[in-house]
């Protein structure tokens, strides 16, 4: 069923995997942060061409709003393409 949200191996939820452009892996997964709502936000380059460094990975701990502000953001892009 589609509208069954896949769950990391701890049942926390995965909003979103994907391979970005250069084929590096983007995720969006719930925190386990029982303080606040927040996501983590990954990209993994390790497996994209070019970016073999050690330095290709990284990760943010976004609030509610941060995340909103990330999506103001991209809106902002998306009606300006």
């Amino acid at each position: 069923d589609s509208d069954v949200r896949k769950l990391s191996p701890r049942g926390f939820a995965i909003y979103l995997e994907m391979q970005h452009s250069y084929r590096g892996k983007v995720t969006l997964k719930e925190s386990s942060n029982a303080s606040y709502p927040a996501v983590w936000l990954n990209i993994d380059n390790s497996q994209a061409p070019g970016f073999n460094l050690p330095s290709s990975a990284g990760s943010a701990h976004l609030t509610i709003e941060q995340v909103r502000e990330l999506r103001d953001a991209l809106n902002e892009f998306l009606s300006e393409s």
